[in-house]
């Protein structure tokens, strides 16, 4: 019997009862009232999602997905999917995983307050795993600087960061992409404002997106994770991604991508997160591809993590991951990989070109990579917390496998999957010492190029000094005597007198002019005296 059978069968004539709905209500207040304390103000923002009431969603999405690994079957039970406020009765009535049972709670999205109340009840989550997926609540409530958390906090729920890399059909000015870049932050805060308000199931989530160039564009989402025991005594991790519906439906083509038709013949816009596994192009499980392939008109948005949750486990030992909760987490610590893979990958293309940029973009090739330097750091910081995980086993509340043929085939496989992360810290900061040596050298090459014009200037300037050493003089003897020689007529001067005063003209300026240049020379003369000694003795 499926899970939805044993919640169908487990419903009364009346329906459900009304203990869960006030479960739910008290859920809800004792969050509530902590965030009304002093200490819980970082709360408030959850508590005053928690307290909206839901509105009826635009279009049927599966938001939620429920998987269960049960004792008497190799392979997971069918697939358990929630659409809406239909549902709600069934989810009520679901059974909590028996011993040694898991189940993968796959949320895609974002929940309404109605759907997140209730998963929060049935599942005993910890309102700090909402909160942190849900930071973007808090935003023009006063910031209290407590994420990141400590280690063993982050550990507990732990988050990937998962970039996909878009291209624009229509793509910007050159021009624009700075202002774009500035932009970006006002943005995204206008849209997750957006979604919080309009609380519909399944709405995408976007961290952050970055601009690259003209036409490709990286967003950024997360994968919140939580593990917790049961009081089944079986075990149960909740999969929070922030991507749903499709990006059409939810208005964030047009705020990120600009207002734009979609047609048919149009080529990917969402480029697809490469897995590399041996063998995948001969085994169907592994290729994450979906029955509607790519000629519908939305399938230029989707995104690979959609498949994910469709084929997750299909490569995983049933019974090694009910065992063991960092090995039943394997399949989306090489997703994450992959991803951080393909970014790399992509920010290395783009400071290669920036480094090697042609002359006369030399601003717009420093402002990529100081652009490109930031985006790294921020990259490193998620690596490094990733590989911490993985050496710490995850947190010491999830369940670890106690079966020595188990143990092996955990190793085996974080072993492999720390061996990846490690690559791409390695990488990434190799990548962020590259980008801030390019901008040195940028810099250097610019401050070269500005000393050469400069010396350029002066020796033009020196040559017009010289040039004006004879033809001032002249200027000055003529302005005093004008035309008053007897030679022309007009005066008892003789000509030759003129001639006589120009050349004590000269005499008396060309100490001015040669001054400085028989100073360095007598100077240079001295100092080679003092460098060589006897040598130049007579």
């Amino acid at each position: 019997m499926s899970l939805v059978q044993s919640a169908v069968a487990s419903l009364g004539a009346d329906g459900p009862s009304e203990a869960s709905s006030d479960a739910a209500k008290q859920y809800v207040d004792r969050i509530c009232d902590y965030a009304n304390t002093w200490t819980g103000a970082n709360y408030r923002g959850l508590s005053w999602y928690l307290k909206q009431s839901t509105i009826s969603d635009a279009a049927v999405f599966t938001f939620m997905i429920i998987r269960t690994f049960s004792n008497d079957s190799g392979r997971p039970s069918p697939d358990a999917e929630f659409k809406g406020r239909e549902d709600l009765p069934i989810f009520r009535s679901l059974p909590a995983p028996d011993a040694e049972h898991l189940q993968l709670v796959f949320l895609r999205g974002l929940l309404t307050p109605e759907w997140l109340r209730e998963v929060g009840t049935h599942f005993s989550v910890d309102p700090e795993f909402f909160r942190r997926h849900l930071d973007f609540l808090q935003l023009g409530r006063r910031n209290y600087f407590e994420l990141p958390a400590a280690p063993s906090s982050t550990r507990k729920f732990l988050s990937f960061t998962i970039t996909t890399i878009c291209t624009r059909q229509n793509p910007i000015r050159a021009t624009e992409v700075p202002v774009t870049r500035r932009n970006e932050l006002d943005a995204i805060r206008r849209f997750q404002r957006s979604i919080a308000s309009k609380a519909t199931s399944g709405e995408p989530i976007v961290r952050r997106y970055h601009v690259l160039d003209e036409r490709v564009i990286v967003i950024e989402q997360k994968i919140s994770i939580a593990v917790k025991r049961s009081k089944g005594r079986g075990w149960f991790v909740i999969m929070w991604f922030d991507n749903g519906r499709n990006f059409t439906e939810s208005g964030m083509h047009a705020g990120i991508f600009g207002q734009q038709q979609l047609k048919s013949d149009m080529p990917n816009l969402c480029i697809p997160i490469v897995l590399d596994k041996p063998n995948i192009a001969l085994n169907l499980d592994d290729r994450g591809l979906t029955s509607g392939g790519t000629d519908s008109t939305n399938a230029v948005w989707a995104q690979s993590a959609d498949t994910l949750v469709q084929h997750y486990g299909s490569s995983l030992d049933p019974d090694v991951m009910k065992a063991d909760a960092l090995y039943a987490l394997s399949e989306l610590f090489t997703f994450a990989h992959s991803s951080a893979n393909q970014f790399l990958n992509a920010i290395e293309m783009y400071v290669d070109e920036a480094i090697r940029g042609p002359e006369g973009y030399e601003e717009q090739c420093l402002g990529t990579l100081v652009y490109i330097k930031r985006l790294l750091d921020q990259h490193i910081a998620y690596l490094q917390q990733t590989v911490d995980c993985i050496e710490a086993r995850g947190h010491a509340t999830w369940p670890s496998a106690k079966d020595d043929a188990a143990v092996k085939v955990v190793e085996k496989v974080l072993k492999t999957v720390a061996t990846d992360f490690n690559d791409a810290l390695r990488r990434a900061d190799t990548l962020a010492v590259r980008s801030f040596q390019g901008t040195e050298m940028i810099i250097n090459a610019s401050i070269l190029k500005e000393s050469r014009k400069s010396i350029l200037q002066a020796n033009a300037t020196r040559r017009l000094t010289i040039a004006a050493f004879f033809f001032l003089p002249m200027s000055l003897i003529t302005s005093i005597f004008g035309m008053n020689f007897k030679d022309f007529g007009q005066g008892n001067l003789p000509l030759w007198i003129g001639f006589v005063c120009m050349g004590v003209a000269l005499l008396i300026a060309a100490p001015f002019i040669f001054w400085d240049g028989f100073r360095a020379r007598v100077r240079d003369d001295r100092g080679e005296r003092r460098l060589f000694g006897e040598s130049w003795s007579p």
